[in-house]
C-alpha cells in the first residue's frame, strides 16, 4: 500500500475496531528504566559531517524489499513503555530517540505486522528482508537518509529482559535505526504474538533538501584549498585532491555493504567517475572499494570494475 492510500486504510481500521479490543499484536516494548547515566537511546558519538545537516523529524519510510511505503507518525515512550502505533499502515517513530541527521540517538520505530479488521499490515514482510536491504527515510523538510539492514533478530517475550532491551536501544558507534515489531507464533488465548522481531540498520548516506553529507575526504580537500599556506610553502595537488576512480563497464552495481547479498542501491556505467572514501575490503570472494557518487550516494563497488585514477 502506498502512502497516498495510508489515510484511507487507517480510517478503515479505526472504523472496523470501533469500541472493541484490538486483537492484533501489541508491538509495544518495555524499555529499561534510565540508569544514573541517563540511559534510553543515548548518544552515538560525534560526526561533523552529519551535524552539518539540519536535523528534522521523519515523516515517511520506504523499504522496497518489504513493500513498505508508509507515513511515519510521532509516538511516545511513557514510563519506559513504547506505545503502540495508531493504525495498520502507519510506522511509529518515538519522540526523543533522535531525528534525521542527528547523531545523538539510536532512532526507534515500530509498526504492526497485522491488525484486527485489516489483516496483514505495514511490516508484514519486514522479517524476511535480507541483510543490506535499504531503509529510506524522508524528513519533514525534504531531507533524506538511507540505511542498510545489518541484521534481523527474533526474540521471545521471555528474552525481552531489561538487559536485552538495553542492547537493542543502547548507543551504537555509528548512526543507526532500530525497528521493533511482532513475530513468530500468535497466541489466540491471550491475543498477542509470543516473539518480537528486531531490525537494526546502519546509515549509508543522506542529504537535507539537496545538500549531501560531506565525506571526510571532501572536507580535507576543502580545508586544504581554503587555508592559507605558511610563508614559502604552497599546498600540493596531492594533498588537496581526492582519490577518484573511473568505472570500466556498464550496469555496475553500487551496494550498501561489501557483499553480493546486499540489494543494489544504484547502477553506474562505463566512464562514470566516483570518489574513493577508504581502504579496500574483502567480502564474498571479491575486493571492494568504498565510494561516493556525485549525488552524495555512498556504497561499495567491486574493484575489478574500477580504474583508480593516478
Amino acid at each position: 500500500m502506498k502512502r497516498r492510500d495510508v489515510l484511507a486504510a487507517m480510517l478503515g481500521g479505526v472504523a472496523a475496531v470501533g469500541g472493541a479490543r484490538i486483537v492484533s499484536a501489541d508491538t509495544s516494548s518495555q524499555l529499561p528504566a534510565p540508569s544514573e547515566g541517563g540511559f534510553l537511546s543515548g548518544p552515538l558519538g560525534p560526526s561533523d559531517a552529519m551535524q552539518m545537516l539540519a536535523s528534522e523529524r521523519p515523516v515517511a519510510m520506504i523499504i522496497e524489499d518489504a513493500d513498505v511505503d508508509a507515513e511515519v507518525e510521532i509516538n511516545h515512550i511513557v514510563d519506559g513503555q513504547m506505545l503502540d502505533p495508531t493504525g495498520a499502515w502507519v510506522v511509529a517513530w518515538y519522540e526523543g530517540t533522535g531525528m534525521l541527521h542527528e547523531k545523538r540517538r539510536n532512532m526507534l520505530y515500530s509498526g504492526h505486522v497485522d491488525y484486527w479488521g485489516v489483516g496483514p499490515s505495514v511490516f508484514r514482510n519486514l522479517a524476511s528482508v535480507p541483510e543490506g536491504s535499504v531503509i529510506h527515510l524522508i524528513g519533514e523538510k525534504g531531507g533524506e537518509a538511507f540505511y542498510a539492514v545489518e541484521f534481523v533478530e527474533r526474540v521471545t517475550i521471555a528474552e525481552m529482559t531489561a538487559e536485552k532491551m538495553q542492547q537493542i536501544t543502547a548507543p551504537t558507534p555509528y548512526e543507526a535505526l532500530t525497528i521493533i515489531t511482532c513475530g513468530g507464533a500468535f497466541d489466540y488465548s491471550v491475543g498477542e504474538y509470543l516473539q518480537r522481531d528486531v531490525i537494526r540498520a546502519r546509515l549509508m548516506s543522506g542529504q537535507e533538501s539537496g545538500t549531501a553529507i560531506a565525506t571526510p575526504t571532501e572536507e580535507v580537500a576543502s580545508e586544504s584549498t581554503n587555508e592559507e599556506a605558511p610563508a614559502g610553502e604552497t599546498p600540493t595537488e596531492e594533498a588537496a585532491a581526492a582519490v577518484t576512480a573511473t568505472v570500466t563497464q556498464n550496469s555496475v552495481n553500487v551496494r550498501p555493504s561489501p557483499s553480493t547479498s546486499g540489494t543494489s542501491i544504484v547502477k553506474v556505467n562505463a566512464g562514470d567517475t566516483v570518489t574513493v572514501t577508504g581502504e579496500a575490503v574483502e567480502g564474498d570472494g571479491y575486493t571492494w572499494l568504498p565510494v561516493i557518487l556525485d549525488d552524495g550516494t555512498s556504497g561499495y563497488i567491486v574493484i575489478d570494475f574500477l580504474n583508480v585514477n593516478p
